[in-house]
């Protein structure tokens, strides 16, 4: 588009860019002042979108870098293409997966390790394990903290 953009640069400087960007943060700001919202779903949410949409980001990245009128001499060179489109293909394979695991439910014979049912987060007892499927049902914080250490998922590292 032609416009002057980066955060270092003042309204005067590059008004498109600092005015989508000021929007960019009120709208998120008044998504997380809204009462009760569901902040945690919320920052899971924003991260498996952001998840979702890496491998479009690092084909365009890919792109430019690759690109002889922009980059000249330090165009990438074929062994790290190879990497990064190995990279790509490999997280675009994930994010494939994720979509489809997330859509098709797991059997019901499957050992769950963690889930949350009725406002509970109901755990794995690791520390029986394989001898004993166990489950740990916490209401609080401090008892899903409490289960964490006392399950075994914690290894405690003695100071010297």
């Amino acid at each position: 588009m032609g416009w002057e953009r980066g955060v270092n640069k003042t309204f005067r400087e590059a008004p498109q860019f600092m005015w989508i960007y000021t929007f960019m943060i009120v709208i998120a700001v008044i998504v997380i002042l809204i009462p009760d919202a569901p902040l945690v779903f919320l920052m899971v949410l924003s991260s498996v979108l952001n998840g979702m949409l890496l491998p479009f980001v690092l084909i365009y990245a890919l792109s430019l870098v690759n690109n002889k009128k922009i980059m000249g001499e330090y165009v990438n060179p074929k062994f790290y293409n190879v990497i990064s489109w190995g990279t790509i293909g490999a997280i675009t394979a994930l994010t494939v997966f994720f979509v489809i695991t997330t859509f098709i439910p797991a059997r019901s014979d499957m050992v769950k390790s963690i889930e949350w049912v009725d406002g509970k987060v109901i755990m794995l007892d690791q520390s029986k394990l394989p001898f004993e499927v166990t489950y740990i049902t916490c209401t609080d914080y401090l008892m899903v903290a409490e289960g964490i250490q006392n399950s075994g998922y914690v290894v405690r590292l003695p100071l010297a």
